[in-house]
């Protein structure tokens, strides 16, 4: 029921939200009479406007009554308002007229005296614009786009850099016309007059990952600079640590919406010394000039690019790099024929799977051009088809990268897969190799000599003998030297990406990046699942490259000394970056509200990122994520896919570097980056409307492989995916600003336009995360570039999520996919709404607004009354009822729910999110897969950040989340024997929780030595109490305890069961699923033991051992839940029982015949402290199984157990014991997922070994007592 808030007549209007069923019937009354009734039947859970026909006359505080005829599943009415009139939607206007020219110094620009100007401008409707325009204050020319859409982009083409221009938007739908003001523009890119400050010094340092000592090197770093204080490059100069000026190159990477320059290319040649320099900037600095510069000469044939160390010749016709490459060696300032140390070559070779051979000299550069000049760095580069006898098939990059003072060529070599199809599957096309052969005087006379890495573990040595197969990683690094000089070429990740290799033959050295292989290389590896992770990508004895992808490989060509080729090779793989420290960076606006992290301050915040990104490196090698396709990329998302940096793992890693200056997570974010825009990106395509995709979690990356299906996989996107609810532009934009590369920027702005032009021609349907990652990817580009498109793109998506958010809870309304109801619910996911609410924040960060303010409160509100769970200190997953037990953690939610604690002052938003983000970083731990991490690290350093502001120093411990105690079933009674009853916890909160279990009801035969128990529960650790009874007591008496913890309190029971005598077969019986990976592990070792099919007596007459899979507890099989006595009964015939990984989650201490404490922590198995053990010496040999993975760990063993081997903590890991005429062993570590491919052996550890330590507990088995 409303009440009128004053008196007139007035149309009554309510949005309702349909529901999925039925048809829905409310009676509209005003005053005592219906005035309009609503029927609803769409079923699609969206919402609707209804308004009465006429208008309703109303005194003020008349009731308006809203009367269901009967309940109905998610209908709602959302909001009631009355209006004058019937709503009439809004007429055709538009907004945010504005103009841009692409800077000088961003790929793509006009470098000459004309510009292209874009002229963007929104429509709250889709329709096709256009613009009038013309010099001066002229309107004469006119300009129109063909597509309808909310988002316009006209570009003027060839205008006068400089020159003063006018224009003027408009549009016409029908008989509606929109018309903008006049704007006037020059058409050059846009600059503050002046820089902010007179002069700046900021200290930076060069942060070098390598340990050795760093030869003369390169570095090209980009510096964050707050907003309006840097007008140009051209005032700037690098100071070193005795204050002389420095030979520096300064290139505008980043802009500001005001044009100042937001991120600073820093290029010099770091001679080694100390790492300290200033950085000047500001309106009284001048660039100086660098004396002996680099010089570009143009030729009839290409180009000659000569430092002051060496002279490289470059044929545009036939391309063949490094070209003929002179060294002065003696220093005398010319280039002599006796200092040549690359004559020539053929250029880059490609071989077809036919066997047909095209070359990069084959035919003329179709792209030839110095892409940067500079005195101190200047950029050639070359691109165009493999050509042959044969025709053309496929096409190459080659950047060559020239520095003042660096006797190197720094070279990206491209292979360019622009055939076929790229889109959904791409086609696949077969190489045999790809090769880059150099002919060097300094080669001639060499012993022919090949090498070949072609797997992480593996390389083969080629010679006059037969092939040497070594173990471990070849050297990445060839060098030939001879009286006229030295040439060393190092491939950078050269096992990581692997295959790569090098061959020496006469006088030619030649870099593999695709090296011949044998046929059957990979033949022995034929399980589906790994054959989703690795090989996938050879078939044939060829590489099978995805049409659309970009491989790279990073090469340098080295001319010093060649004894240095280590360490040259060391520095090269190992980055070096120019950084002013975490506080200037963040204190510069860059990365926005960012606050930088100090010691002593979120310390425990920080070690959990920290540990974090080891766990993921542990992660890579357990799993093998490498090779030419993997490396970069996380492997497992819904267990077969790869997950393609879901969700902007690069961004994640490169805000905690920007925080902590940390080169561990620029390290790794630089390699997802590179992933990112080589592999999954379709960086072309013969279908223009899939240009620019970024293709989202699939096997093989792409989809298209068509390796088997492993069984019981639920997803299975063979031909790869792709939806806006999986788009990233941050983190791969932010690589391009702290390195320059061009590659990151040229990739990922494809994915900017495609997105902010293909999705702004329409509004979605359904608002949740997609409009939240498409504002984020939109922000991404315009905090790098400053484009009005991508800002009105933002504007756009928000607003959608503005106008069809419920006005009433806050909801975001969708289909909940998960929801098993026959008639699935309709609503919102927290961590959904998470991500709005950070595109939000960010939005609101660059222009704020009060309706984003509201939205994001509104948003708050609705977490707050529908996702919250108070108890848990969690989130639920979705508005489904099924889902009202979950408590995630709020890694995508803390971001917005501290901007709307915030902005709304509401103490249960603060507690909310203070509570959450606790329970996350004290008792959850950090994820190792990658999914899992890049969740937990791109949100949570802005949340920290608000805590900072609000004076904290650290992540406040969390409250105490409800405990679970329970009990057996069923606890176990031997007359004449003590009984024992051990209550399991499940308890997640760091602070410890003081407790009391007492025992308040006893069979009359049965006597307590203490019915009261006081314990403190602990973190992870499952083991209760534990009451030791004497006795006797029949079968189904109950035992009753009453617990009490902190503000919790419960009541469990067990029944007692009393030993049944049982007489043993000689079988040997397995209680698991056939899923179970013990069970998947047995099939694949071609062990066949008997499925147990239940605990009866007359089942269990059948054996003499039994082994216990892993999942066996958990899901009941064979009834082990419910009839735990059994196998007590079965060990005290004279059995055997072998267990492997017990499960905290679902165990009771009272389920074996002596307690065991069980931890949700991880470890891994240490020490054999009883290596005699016939468990590591039959039929198998063990010496050691350090390093096989256990998610559940055994802290303490109690009395009566003998342990057989610890953890990697020193704690029990497999124990064993004799009870009763039998005998019982437990393997906490898990074997089994090596064998099955669940998990990937780290040297020293073998899956061999695994696969002997199952054959071993089988055999244990059948040994007799």
């Amino acid at each position: 029921m409303f009440e009128a808030p004053e008196a007139g007549s007035f149309h009554v209007n309510a949005l309702i939200q349909d529901s999925a069923q039925g048809l829905e019937e409310v009676s509209i009354r005003a005053g005592g009479a219906e005035v309009g009734r609503i029927v609803a039947g769409e079923n699609d859970g969206d919402l609707y406007l209804f308004t009465t026909e006429k208008p309703v006359t109303l005194v003020r505080g008349a009731e308006i009554e809203f009367i269901a005829a009967a309940p109905a599943q998610d209908f709602r009415i959302c909001e009631v308002f009355l209006s004058k009139a019937v709503p009439q939607e809004e007429a055709l206007k538009i907004t945010s007229l504005a103009t841009w020219v692409t800077p000088r110094s961003l790929p793509g620009a006009s470098t000459g005296d004309t510009v292209d100007v874009d002229v963007c401008f929104m429509t709250n409707r889709p329709v096709v614009a256009a613009v009038r325009w013309g010099e001066g204050g002229a309107l004469d020319r006119e300009s129109t786009e063909e597509v309808a859409t909310f988002s316009h982009r006209v570009q003027l083409t060839g205008l006068a850099r400089g020159g003063r221009y006018s224009v003027q938007a408009f549009a016409v739908e029908g008989r509606d016309e929109a018309l903008s003001e006049t704007l006037a523009f020059v058409a050059d890119q846009t600059r503050p007059e002046r820089c902010s400050v007179e002069r700046t010094s900021l200290p930076v340092t060069v942060a070098d990952s390598m340990e050795a000592e760093r030869p003369t090197w390169p570095v090209n770093s980009g510096v964050p600079i707050p907003r309006g204080e840097l007008a140009g490059s051209e005032h700037c100069r690098l100071l070193d640590a005795q204050g002389q000026v420095v030979p520096a190159q300064f290139t505008g990477l980043g802009f500001w919406p005001d044009g100042s320059i937001k991120w600073l290319l820093v290029s010099f040649v770091h001679p080694g010394g100390s790492p300290d320099y200033t950085l000047e900037y500001g309106q009284a600095v001048s660039t100086p000039a660098v004396a002996g510069g680099i010089a570009v000469e143009q030729t009839a044939d290409g180009l000659v690019v000569q430092t002051d160390v060496l002279r490289a010749e470059l044929s545009s016709a036939q391309f063949a790099p490094p070209g003929r490459v002179v060294v002065d060696a003696n220093r005398d300032g010319q280039f002599s024929n006796d200092e040549v140390v690359v004559s020539g070559g053929e250029g880059l070779v490609l071989v077809d799977g036919e066997g047909k051979r095209y070359t990069s000299a084959g035919a003329g550069a179709t792209r030839f051009e110095v892409e940067e000049a500079g005195p101190v760095r200047t950029v050639a580069r070359a691109e165009g088809p493999f050509a042959g006898p044969d025709g053309q098939f496929l096409k190459y990059r080659c950047r060559m990268y020239f520095y003042r003072g660096f006797a190197g060529i720094p070279t990206e070599v491209s292979l360019l897969a622009h055939e076929g199809k790229s889109g959904f599957p791409p086609t696949l096309n077969a190489v045999r190799s790809l090769t880059w052969p150099m002919e060097s005087p300094t080669a001639a006379g060499a012993q022919p000599t090949r090498w070949v890495q072609d797997d992480i573990d593996r390389y083969v040595r080629y010679g006059a003998a037969e092939p040497q197969v070594g173990e471990g990683q070849g050297p990445g690094v060839a060098t030939v030297a001879g009286d006229g000089g030295a040439l060393t070429v190092a491939i950078r990740d050269f096992w990581q990406q692997y295959p790569n290799g090098f061959s020496l033959d006469g006088s030619t050295l030649t870099a593999e990046l695709f090296p011949e292989l044998p046929a059957d290389v990979y033949a022995e590896h034929t399980d589906p699942k790994l054959l989703t992770m690795n090989y996938y990508w050879f078939r044939d004895g060829n590489y099978l490259v995805a049409s659309g992808t970009e491989p790279t490989t990073d090469v340098l060509l080295y001319f010093g000394a060649p004894t240095d080729d280590e360490r040259v090779a060391e520095a090269w793989q190992q980055p070096v970056q120019l950084t002013p420290g975490q506080e200037a960076i963040c204190a510069s606006g860059a990365f926005m509200d960012l606050a930088p992290s100090h010691e002593g301050r979120f310390e425990a915040y920080d070690q959990y990122m920290r540990t974090g990104l080891d766990n993921l490196e542990r992660t890579r090698v357990r799993q093998r994520e490498y090779s030419w396709m993997n490396y970069g990329d996380t492997y497992g998302e819904r267990v077969v896919n790869w997950t393609n940096q879901e969700y902007d793992m690069q961004w994640g890693l490169l805000v905690n570097y920007a925080r902590t200056g940390d080169m561990a997570y620029l390290d790794r974010a630089l390699e997802a980056a590179l992933h990112t825009v080589e592999i999954d990106m379709i960086n072309w395509s013969d279908d223009p409307g899939v240009l620019g995709i970024q293709k989202e979690h699939a096997p093989w990356h792409v989809g298209g492989y068509d390796t088997p299906q492993p069984e019981n996989t639920l997803y299975w996107f063979k031909n790869g995916i792709w939806n806006t609810g999986h788009v990233w532009t941050q983190g791969t934009y932010m690589a391009w600003c702290l390195t320059g590369e061009r590659r990151y920027y040229e990739s990922i702005e494809r994915l900017a336009e495609f997105l902010d032009r293909s999705r702004t021609q329409f509004q979605e349907r359904w608002v949740h995360r997609n409009y939240g990652w498409l504002t984020i990817a939109a922000l991404g580009a315009y905090h790098t570039n400053a484009h009005p498109f991508h800002l009105n793109a933002a504007r756009f998506y928000v607003q959608n999520v503005v106008d069809r958010q419920d006005p009433g809870s806050g909801g975001l309304i969708h289909p909940i996919g998960e929801c098993e109801h026959e008639i699935r619910h309709m609503g919102g996911k927290s961590f959904m709404t998470g991500v709005v609410m950070a595109g939000m924040t960010m939005l609101d960060y660059v222009e704020p607004r009060d309706d984003l303010k509201r939205s994001l409160i509104l948003s708050a509100d609705w977490e707050y009354a529908r996702m919250w769970n108070e108890e848990k200190n969690g989130f639920r997953y979705a508005q489904c009822p099924q889902y009202d037990d979950y408590a995630s953690a709020p890694s995508m939610e803390c971001w917005g729910l501290a901007r709307a604690a915030e902005l709304s002052g509401k103490p249960e938003h603060r507690e909310m999110f203070l509570r959450s983000l606790s329970k996350m970083i004290h008792e959850s731990g950090p994820s190792g897969s990658g999914k899992g991490y890049a969740t937990q690290i791109r949100m949570t350093p802005y949340a920290v950040s608000a805590l900072q502001r609000w004076g904290f120093d650290e992540v406040p411990a969390s409250a105490p989340s409800k405990p679970v105690v329970s009990a057996p079933g069923q606890v176990y009674l031997i007359p004449g024997q003590p009984l024992t009853l051990s209550l399991a916890v499940g308890y997640s909160s760091p602070t410890p929780l003081d407790a009391t279990a007492e025992i308040v009801k006893l069979p009359d035969g049965l006597t307590a030595g203490q019915t009261k128990v006081e314990w403190q529960m602990q973190r992870n650790v499952a083991a209760g109490p534990t009451f030791s009874l004497t006795g006797n007591a029949r079968t189904g008496e109950n035992i009753v305890v009453c617990w009490q913890a902190g503000e919790w309190s419960g009541e469990v029971q067990s029944v007692v069961r009393e030993r049944q005598a049982l007489d043993l077969g000689d079988g040997i019986g397995y209680i698991g699923g056939e899923d179970d990976p013990v069970g998947l592990a047995l099939k694949a070792l071609g062990i066949e033991l008997e499925p147990v099919a239940d605990l009866t007596p007359a089942t269990l007459a059948r054996y003499s051992a039994l082994l216990v899979g892993r999942e066996a507890h958990e899901k009941n099989y064979a009834g082990l839940r419910d009839h735990a006595a059994a196998l007590l009964d079965f060990l005290q015939a004279g059995g055997s029982v072998a267990l492997i990984q017990l499960q905290d989650s679902s165990w009771q201490g009272s389920w074996l015949p002596a307690p065991l404490t069980l931890s949700n922590n991880t470890g891994q198995a240490g020490e054999i402290v009883a290596p005699e053990h016939p468990l590591f010496t039959t039929p198998n040999r063990l010496t050691s199984v350090a390093g096989i993975i256990s998610y559940d760990t055994m802290p303490v063993a109690g009395e009566g157990w003998n342990v057989l081997a610890t953890d990697d903590k020193g704690q029990p890991s497999i124990v064993t014991m004799d009870a009763g005429e039998g005998r019982v062993l437990v393997v906490q570590p898990s074997p089994d997922r090596y064998v099955v491919g669940q998990e990937f052996a780290a040297p020293p550890l073998t899956t061999d070994t695994c696969a002997s330590l199952i054959e071993n507990i089988v055999a244990w088995l059948q040994s007799p007592m």
